[in-house]
C-alpha cells in the first residue's frame, strides 16, 4: 500500500516474471466515480496522461477494468514527493531548487505544447526519484485540454487555493496556461523559503491576500536573482507574467544550471 483516499488506493506491484519491474497502480471504485459524477473527469485524466511522454512526467502505461474497480497502471517513483523533501529542510539550497524547478517547468512546457493545462501544481504533485536527481510531475485529475496554447479560457474554480492564481479564485474566466505559470511562482517560493507566500485559515481572507499578491521575502534569505524571478512570476495581471521560455532564460537559472550534471542534491546540501 502506497496511499489511500476517498476515491480508492494506490498500491505497489511488480511483474510476476520480473520482480524488479515495479509499478504503482491507482485503484478507483467505479461506484465512487458514478456516485460523484466523475466519469468525464476520469476519462479526461486518462486521455491526458496517455498523450504525455516526457522524462519529468509520471507515465501511465495501461488502464484495466475489472469487476467494480478501475486500475491505472503507472510509473512507480520511489523517492516520495517534493512536499516531504521541503518539510525535512528549512528550505532547499538554491542550486537544488533550481535543478528541480527547471525540470518542473520543462514538464509543464511539454503539457502546454500539447494543449494541456495542469491546474493543480503543488509540491505534493511533484514526485522525486529515489536518488533525488529527478522530478516527475503527476496527478492530472484536474487538468484540461485547450485547442491552442494561450487561447482557450476556463471557468472552473479548481486546484489547491494556496497555489491557485487570483483569476482562478475570483470565479472569472481565466487562461489555463497562464494560471499554471502563477502556480510555478508559488512553488518556487515554497522551495526557496520553506513556507507559503499567502496563507490563512479562512478561505475568503486567503483569496483577498492572493488577489493583492503582497508577499514578503525576508532580507538575505535568497539571492537577488532568485527574488527577481519570483517577483516576475507572482504577478496579478496574467498577461504580465513571463512565458515558460522567458523563465528558463532567466539569469538565476543560467547561474545555477550551467549544465544539467553540474551538481547533485548531495553536493548542494553539503
Amino acid at each position: 500500500m502506497l496511499g489511500n483516499g476517498s476515491s480508492g488506493e494506490v498500491v505497489l506491484v511488480h511483474e510476476t516474471e520480473h520482480p524488479e519491474h515495479l509499478f504503482a497502480i491507482k485503484i478507483i471504485s467505479l461506484k465512487y466515480i458514478h456516485r460523484n459524477h466523475l466519469s468525464t473527469q476520469i476519462k479526461r485524466e486518462i486521455s491526458v496522461m496517455k498523450s504525455l511522454h516526457h522524462d519529468n512526467i509520471v507515465r501511465l502505461y495501461r488502464v484495466l477494468k475489472g469487476g467494480t474497480k478501475l486500475y491505472l497502471v503507472c510509473e512507480y517513483v520511489s523517492g516520495g514527493d517534493l512536499y516531504d523533501k521541503i518539510a525535512n529542510l528549512p528550505s532547499l539550497p538554491e542550486p537544488l531548487a533550481c535543478k528541480y524547478f527547471v525540470q518542473i517547468v520543462k514538464a509543464i512546457q511539454h503539457c502546454h505544447d500539447n494543449g494541456i493545462t495542469h491546474r493543480d501544481l503543488k509540491p505534493e504533485n511533484c514526485m522525486v526519484t529515489d536518488d533525488g536527481e529527478k522530478i516527475k510531475v503527476t496527478d492530472f485529475g484536474l487538468s484540461n485540454i485547450t485547442s491552442q496554447k494561450y487561447g482557450d479560457m476556463f471557468f472552473t474554480v479548481c486546484g489547491t487555493p494556496h497555489y491557485a492564481s487570483p483569476e482562478v479564485l475570483s470565479r472569472i474566466q481565466y487562461n489555463g496556461p497562464l494560471s499554471d505559470i502563477w502556480s510555478l511562482g508559488i512553488l518556487l517560493y515554497v522551495m526557496l523559503m520553506g513556507y507559503l507566500p499567502f496563507d490563512d485559515d479562512l478561505h475568503e481572507a486567503l483569496r483577498i491576500k492572493i488577489k493583492h499578491a503582497k508577499f514578503v521575502i525576508p532580507r538575505d534569505t535568497v539571492s537577488v536573482e532568485a527574488e527577481d524571478l519570483i517577483r516576475s512570476i507572482i504577478i496579478v495581471d496574467p498577461t504580465k507574467r513571463p512565458s515558460l521560455e522567458q523563465i528558463l532564460a532567466h539569469k538565476w537559472i543560467a547561474d545555477n544550471s550551467a549544465s544539467d550534471d553540474e551538481f547533485s542534491p548531495r553536493e548542494s546540501a553539503h
